[in-house]
């Protein structure tokens, strides 16, 4: 049985195997035979001798008995199983399977819903990195709660930490075969998509994204999660009208992590890295840098950056954003991520020439609590909720 939080589906299989499917059809075969040729015996019964009609009608009983229990038998073995691969609510780990784990662990099932009643029941994907060129397998439990007056196509992207597709397949479910107008309500479909990973992607975390849009128009369908798992896991919808199913490592050349940290943010964050691209600007100019952050375990709330410019009066410029342009949330961000994060802080006009502190923190927007400092690097100006990255002299 595949279960999908309140919505069951029993799936019925003959349980044979193909040994048993050839028996039962050389059974079916020698049954009829022997139908055939007690009907002939009753033709011709007139030339035959009544002990050898007997003698007839009970070796026919016979292999009429025999075919029935060879025919019959493998048929009790029916049993309710979902489709090869599907594993029943909620997620399977790896430890459950100890000898033979399959191709696709499904991940955990969740009440997602597009439209008109296009119920997500369940997805999966291989286990594992991918490589650069490599292929991704992409599998979607889809099951249809109502009948469906259009047909809709279905999107699969592999996106950056900016929501960018960098690999993607957009059609009619079940390879185009089973337009949504065709579902029959309680069936469950097995959706599968091949994506090409780009031969010169870089390394890094990548999101699984799915969605759905109407075919005429192009327009997507706003997903509902009616239920999450306990833990807070399981599917999660986008900003964009998609659904995001988890993340996946491209692994191509290896790259320099950073080789120390220069500051954590409570126990959820630190700051291994922070560059400067412009420390001296004009009156009207930009200062712009990056900033490399890392989950030290899943963040509780999305947080959100600042960088000020501070002078001997205090603020002269600010910005304040979520990472990625508000993109890449950190309650997206996995234990041990690394993200990179830009910044643009814009000088006022009038600001007099002389040098200035740069300093970032963070800070969670419904409460304006900002993160306090753990751990600072050796040498780094801090107090206890920002960090200086660096001198700016305006020119």
């Amino acid at each position: 049985m595949v279960v999908v939080n309140r919505v069951h589906v029993v799936e019925l299989g003959l349980g044979l195997t193909a040994d048993q499917w050839l028996g039962t059809a050389i059974s079916l075969v020698a049954l009829a035979g022997v139908f055939l040729a007690a009907a002939v015996c009753g033709v011709q019964g007139g030339l035959v001798g009544r002990g050898k009609r007997r003698g007839a009608i009970a070796a026919g009983t016979a292999l009429v008995a025999l075919a029935l229990v060879a025919a019959l038998a493998p048929a009790s073995s029916w049993e309710a199983r979902p489709p090869a691969g599907t594993r029943t609510a909620p997620q399977a780990t790896s430890a459950d399977w100890s000898n033979d784990p399959p191709a696709i662990l499904p991940g955990k099932a969740e009440d997602v819903v597009f439209g008109e009643g296009m119920l997500l029941a369940g997805y999966g994907w291989q286990g594992g990195p991918v490589r650069p060129g490599g292929g991704l397998v992409v599998d979607l439990y889809w099951l249809g709660l109502r009948p469906m007056r259009e047909d809709y196509a279905v999107f699969v992207h592999l996106a950056d930490q900016d929501g960018m597709p960098r690999a993607q397949l957009d059609r009619r479910p079940v390879y185009g075969y089973t337009p949504t107008t065709r579902w029959t309500p309680g069936e469950l479909l097995h959706d599968r998509y091949q994506l090409t990973v780009p031969g010169d992607l870089p390394s890094g975390r990548y999101l699984i994204k799915a969605g759905v849009y109407q075919i005429d128009g192009g327009a997507r369908l706003e997903p509902q999660l009616l239920a999450r798992g306990r833990d807070g896991g399981g599917p999660r919808v986008l900003p964009d009208r998609a659904v995001l199913l988890g993340k996946v490592v491209v692994q191509g050349a290896a790259g320099q992590s950073p080789a120390v940290t220069r500051a954590r943010f409570g126990d959820e964050l630190a700051l291994l890295d922070y560059r400067l691209r412009s420390a001296a600007p004009a009156p009207g100019e930009e200062i712009r840098g990056e900033l490399v952050w890392q989950a030290l375990r899943r963040p509780a709330w999305d947080y959100t950056i600042f960088v000020h410019l501070l002078g001997p009066n205090g603020i002269v410029a600010q910005v304040d954003h979520q990472p990625r342009s508000g993109r890449y949330p950190t309650t997206l961000w996995d234990e041990g991520e690394v993200v990179g994060d830009s910044f643009v802080v814009a000088v006022p006009s009038d600001t007099p020439p002389g040098q200035y502190r740069l300093v970032a923190g963070l800070y969670e927007l419904g409460s304006m609590r900002r993160l306090t400092l753990g751990d600072v690097q050796a040498g780094v100006e801090a107090t206890p909720d920002t960090i200086e990255l660096g001198k700016v002299t305006v020119r």
